[in-house]
């Protein structure tokens, strides 16, 4: 992730067979579109540090476990895909943040 361009606005690498962990705050902060779903990427995910003009978010379809916390989301976002993995707890809807 480190060599990938700094004003990135696009990253999609869905449908492949990655596997290994995944850390948001390493993603350029211009990025708009993210999907990595449909590969075998595991562990948590921290979704406290991503880039404020993030609009999706498609992490679908992969082993992603723990518990996740979407108290944080950037305003800009419109989807947010996390269906078909493993997390766990407890989402309290009213706290999630107001979108745009």
């Amino acid at each position: 992730v480190e060599a990938l361009p700094r004003e990135l606005v696009h990253f999609l690498l869905s449908k492949n067979s990655f596997v290994g962990t995944l850390s948001m705050d390493r993603f350029s902060q211009t990025l708009v579109q993210m999907a990595v779903s449909e590969n075998s990427l595991s562990g948590t995910v921290d979704l406290t540090h991503l880039p404020a003009p993030l609009k999706e978010l498609h992490l679908h379809d992969n082993s992603f476990s723990g518990s996740i916390d979407l108290t944080h989301l950037p305003p800009t976002l419109e989807v947010l895909s996390l269906n078909s993995n493993m997390f766990s707890g407890e989402i309290e809807l009213g706290s999630l943040p107001r979108t745009t």
